[in-house]
């Protein structure tokens, strides 16, 4: 799941948003523990980022053939693919009787996910940095299943 921002004003809107796939992470659990485990953690990923900008397109009302019925459309959409590393702190719980031989832990992330190179937005040919700042702090809580 990623991260979406989205905005309009009038007649424009302009949506972002952000997305990690393909990543792989290792943690070493300090704790020791059958209940719970505390970990940092390290991994790669491939981290996707979206920028699309709409607005109403301006029509020739008196135009001579079809290319002259759209006289203005400023609408884009851009992406970019980037390679690049997650790094934080993990906290998991096990929450179901320390006696079964499976059972669910409730886990707790936080940390960074940033790129090793930021790649700009090329946009009719002209490099554009917006700037985001998607991926400085992360987290994520879940359920992770398992058996011993």
């Amino acid at each position: 799941m990623g991260l979406n921002k989205a905005s309009k004003s009038g007649s424009e809107s302009i949506k972002t948003s952000f997305t990690t796939f393909f990543q792989m992470e290792w943690g070493y659990d300090f704790i020791k523990s059958n209940m719970i485990n505390i970990y940092p953690f390290a991994g790669i990923g491939l981290r996707s980022s979206l920028l699309k900008y709409n607005s109403a397109k301006i029509t020739n009302s008196v135009f001579s053939n079809v290319t002259g019925i759209i006289q203005n459309d400023k609408s884009f959409n851009e992406s970019t693919i980037e390679f690049g590393y997650q790094a934080g702190l993990g906290l998991e719980i096990v929450i179901t009787k320390r006696s079964k031989q499976s059972g669910t832990l409730l886990f707790f992330k936080g940390g960074t996910n940033m790129p090793f190179k930021k790649k700009s937005f090329k946009v009719e040919g002209i490099n554009y940095d917006p700037n985001f700042k998607y991926g400085e702090l992360v987290g994520a809580v879940g359920f992770k299943f398992f058996g011993r």
